[in-house]
């Protein structure tokens, strides 16, 4: 696990999963959010039929499929017409609803347009109660009545059909059932990123060493002082802060080199010398907190002479380290010289 940790790939990639977790995340609010949509107008768009019926002048009347309304959005395709004999009239869809010649059932079915393909598009009938189907019938009585026909003579001058089919769109899912599926897709991966990002950057904590730690907390402290007080005293800080992060830089070179020594002469004297460059920073991070305590105080000057000794003293320990670091290198020729020398002897041997 702490290996995976240590992966270069490591953060990047948590930091790419997080992204298309919100990403999911935004999308499955918007879509848990969102109004279902109305069908507009005759847009037949996303329905299927349910049920098809061919009507002629003398058929039985037919019952549909049930309309249950949680099923769905339904609609009433009508195609064809009818013609009467006794006038040449033509009668299509509209004017048979219209005169009553064509029964969907109890109520009335409000026109909305003809689609693209030609077909009379209605809604279904105001009277009809959910979970009931249409009654289908060619009525004959308007005829009967206005031409003072009989009703065998009526159906006898209608002549065609009417094709009727009933529509059903199901309804998009809404609330947790549409956006739930995308919140859980961005849940399942911004946590476990996140979890990654924290326990990466616990473990970069963990792992520095401690004049980087030092170095890091005395910026930290000079951060809180900036713009705060005299000129003279802002550049004495700021000598401070370049001091440190010299220091912690020269110690980071050190502890490389130690552990490439470790086992010679020179590593004891590089140790020491680590030593007393990490006790300089301490002094300087103790000299900035009084800094900041003497500013907080208004005790400014005394703080900032404090400073100025600290900076000192670590001047002259970052003078002990380079000349220890030059005692390294000077010992690290000689080591290679050595065993140059030690290879040619065993050659002539």
């Amino acid at each position: 696990m702490r290996r995976a940790l240590r992966s270069r790939w490591s953060r990047p990639l948590a930091g790419l999963a997080v992204a298309a977790g919100l990403a999911a995340l935004a999308v499955g609010l918007w879509m848990s959010l969102r109004a279902p949509s109305v069908p507009a107008g005759a847009d037949l768009e996303g329905f299927e039929a349910a049920h098809r019926a061919v009507l002629q002048p003398g058929t039985p009347p037919a019952t549909t499929t049930p309309l249950r309304q949680a099923e769905g959005d339904w609609r009433v395709a009508l195609r064809g017409g009818l013609r009467f004999e006794h006038t040449g009239q033509e009668l299509g869809p509209d004017l048979l609803l219209e005169h009553g010649l064509l029964r969907l059932g109890a109520g009335e079915a409000r026109l909305l347009g003809r689609a693209g393909d030609g077909r009379w598009v209605f809604t279904q009938p105001d009277g009809l109660g959910d979970g009931e189907g249409l009654q289908l019938r060619i009525d004959t009585d308007p005829l009967v009545e206005r031409y003072l026909l009989s009703p065998s003579e009526a159906r006898r001058a209608l002549t065609g059909a009417v094709t009727v089919e009933l529509l059903r769109r199901p309804r998009s899912a809404t609330g947790l059932a549409a956006g739930g599926p995308a919140l859980g897709v961005g849940l399942v991966l911004v946590a476990p990123s996140l979890l990654v990002l924290g326990l990466r950057r616990r473990l970069d904590r963990l792992e520095r060493s401690e004049e980087l730690v030092l170095r890091d907390r005395i910026e930290r402290r000079l951060r809180r002082l900036r713009g705060a007080g005299e000129p003279g005293l802002r550049r004495r800080l700021e000598s401070a802060r370049q001091a440190a992060r010299t220091l912690a830089a020269r110690c980071v070179q050190q502890r490389t080199l130690l552990a490439e020594v470790t086992g010679t002469d020179a590593a004891d004297r590089l140790a020491g010398a680590l030593s007393r460059g990490i006790e300089a920073l301490r002094r300087i991070d103790a000299a900035v907190a009084d800094v900041v305590a003497g500013a907080l105080n208004r005790e400014l000057s005394e703080a900032a002479a404090e400073v100025e000794q600290a900076q000192t003293r670590s001047l002259a320990a970052l003078a002990a380290l380079t000349r220890e670091a030059a005692a390294v290198q000077e010992a690290s020729v000689e080591l290679k010289r050595l065993e140059r020398a030690a290879g040619v002897q065993m050659d002539v041997a």
